[in-house]
């Protein structure tokens, strides 16, 4: 047995994470620069996901790379068109070394609203 989370938050989510696990797997885990997760997305109980199998999740994580243009060189439109930034945002697929790109558009007031919302997240753990 590996207790997953010692350090509980408290509150509704504190709830024992005691996986029963192989010898293995139970060496893995007791390294603290093995990556896992532990997740309930059947049903069927919690599964412990470690390494590569990760990629399961298909989770997308930023790389801390990100670029903010206005595409006036490259883009033209019609005066109905609002006027958008281009957000590029580098992420890497958890668990591979996948790396791509996502792109989106957005106001001026779009992006203020979303600094807002970021600001706040980033306090969460406070």
């Amino acid at each position: 047995m590996i207790d997953l989370d010692p350090d509980k938050p408290g509150g509704p989510y504190s709830y024992p994470m005691e996986m029963p696990v192989c010898q293995q797997h139970l060496t893995i885990l007791q390294d603290p620069e093995t990556d896992w997760a532990c997740h309930n997305f059947t049903g069927h109980g919690p599964e412990v996901i470690i390494g590569s199998d990760l990629a399961e999740l298909d989770e997308w994580h930023l790389t801390r790379s990100m670029k903010v243009g206005s595409g006036a060189i490259s883009r033209r439109q019609s005066k109905h068109i609002p006027r958008r930034y281009e957000i590029t945002l580098d992420m890497k697929l958890l668990g591979t070394d996948e790396k791509d790109s996502v792109k989106f558009h957005a106001s001026a007031e779009e992006l203020r609203e979303m600094i807002d919302m970021l600001k706040k997240a980033a306090h969460l753990d406070d």
